[in-house]
Formats: structure tokens, C-alpha cells, sequence
């Protein structure tokens, strides 16, 4: 079985796969013409649970770290919404401190952003007219950024005998 064959690791007294010593995916898929699928990740969806659902099998959970190149499943995978809404609490304060806070300003029809600094200087500057820009604040931010994440690339089902063969030569 391939999961005997990969590198492992200990973190928090455990053992797991060492995602970081692994393979390169899309080099598998450029020699073999392996497809990727497209997968929006439901709230509160974890690894285990997308393999589970899409590859019948939790274990290949590394499979999907691996196909989106996640190392950091913490920081790197989507939260879920109330998992979501704590961290902003915790970063700012409260929830509607994180929704009034602007981090930056991004142009309305141009992907030019400026900081909030350039912003409140901009009646001085000749270059930048104000009502260009829309505010981003935190909370919005934050949240795209988790959006986009849930957005994930599978390894083809249909493949899938093909990448832990190729996989288990390269690790044996």
C-alpha cells in the first residue's frame, strides 16, 4: 500500500505523512497527461473529509494537500465560518472593529491597489483621485481570502491508480 511507502514524520507525538519531503504533482501530470478537477470545499470541510468524498477513502488526504500544493493544512486550507468569525474577534477585538478597519484601498476599475496612508494623503497628491478607490476592510479581506481557498484542484479520480503507482515507485 502506497501510505506504507511515504515519508513520515512526528508532529504533536504523532506520526503523519511528510507532506514537505514530497513529490512535485504537476510533474507527474505533465509525463502522464493526468487531468485535475475543479472542488469547492464545503464549511467546515477538512482534508479527510474532501479525499473521503471524492477518492472514497479518507487516507488520501494527502493526495489533496498535495494536489494545491498545502503544506500548512492550518493556515493554508479554508475555516469554517464560525472558526472564521472567533479569529477576526481575537484579531481585532470584536467582529464589527474587523468589518470598520481598512487595510487598504483598491481601485474601482483598475487592479492598482494603495495603502491607507496613500489614501489619506491622496488631496495632495496629484496622481490619485480618491474617488477611484473603494475602502477593503479587514473582515471582507480575510473572508475573500478563506473564499478562495475553499477552491481547490483534485487529481482525477480516474487517474488516481496511476499517481500511487507512479508515487510508490518514486518512494521505494
Amino acid at each position: 500500500m502506497l501510505y506504507s511507502s511515504l515519508p513520515k514524520t512526528t508532529f504533536k507525538n504523532q506520526t503523519i505523512i511528510d507532506i514537505t519531503k514530497s513529490v512535485k504533482i504537476d510533474e507527474l501530470v505533465k509525463k502522464r497527461s493526468i487531468n485535475f478537477v475543479a472542488y469547492s470545499c464545503q464549511d467546515g470541510d477538512k482534508p479527510e473529509h474532501v479525499a473521503y468524498d471524492y477518492y472514497e477513502d479518507a487516507s488520501f488526504a494527502w493526495l489533496v494537500l498535495l494536489s494545491n500544493t498545502i503544506i500548512d493544512p492550518y493556515y493554508q486550507w479554508p475555516i469554517s465560518q464560525r472558526d472564521f468569525t472567533k479569529w477576526m474577534i481575537k484579531k481585532y477585538g470584536s467582529l464589527e472593529l474587523s468589518q470598520s478597519t481598512i487595510l487598504f484601498y483598491e481601485h474601482k476599475t483598475k487592479n492598482i491597489t494603495i495603502s491607507k496612508e496613500t489614501y489619506d494623503h491622496s488631496a495632495s497628491l496629484t496622481y490619485i483621485d480618491a474617488g477611484d478607490y473603494n475602502p477593503v476592510y479587514a473582515y471582507n479581506y480575510y473572508d475573500r481570502i478563506n473564499d478562495n481557498n475553499r477552491h481547490i484542484r483534485l487529481v482525477d479520480f480516474a487517474h488516481l491508480d496511476t499517481i500511487v503507482a507512479d508515487l510508490e515507485n518514486i518512494f521505494e
